[in-house]
């Protein structure tokens, strides 16, 4: 028996993925409004480097928040500009970047 496939339009992922960016366009203007000039994932990833209170890897930041690697670079400088995030590499592998806030990260 050949199994009814249904239309594309009716595929969940298409319409939660969708969702999710009304969501995010929603909650990122509205930090706008209200003076914030960071996007909500810049916040969350703020929200967790001070949830840790220690450094994280910029590795640790993409598994988390399941960010590509190009991504989270592009996030992390421009927190670091807004000079809210510091960065460094690790002296065990120079390739692992560690970021911590700054102090002004951990004040806002």
């Amino acid at each position: 028996m050949k199994s009814k496939r249904l239309p594309t339009q009716d595929y969940i992922g298409p319409q939660i993925k969708t969702l999710s960016i009304l969501i995010e366009k929603k909650m990122n203007a509205q930090l706008v409004a209200n003076g914030i000039n960071l996007t909500g994932t810049q916040i969350s990833i703020l929200a967790f480097l001070y949830d840790h209170q220690k450094t994280v890897t910029q590795k640790e930041i993409e598994l988390k928040f399941k960010i590509s690697h190009p991504t989270v670079r592009g996030i992390i400088r421009r927190l670091v500009a807004l000079n809210l995030v510091e960065t460094t590499t690790s002296d065990q592998d120079r390739r692992q970047i560690l970021l911590i806030l700054s102090t002004q990260g951990q004040n806002l």
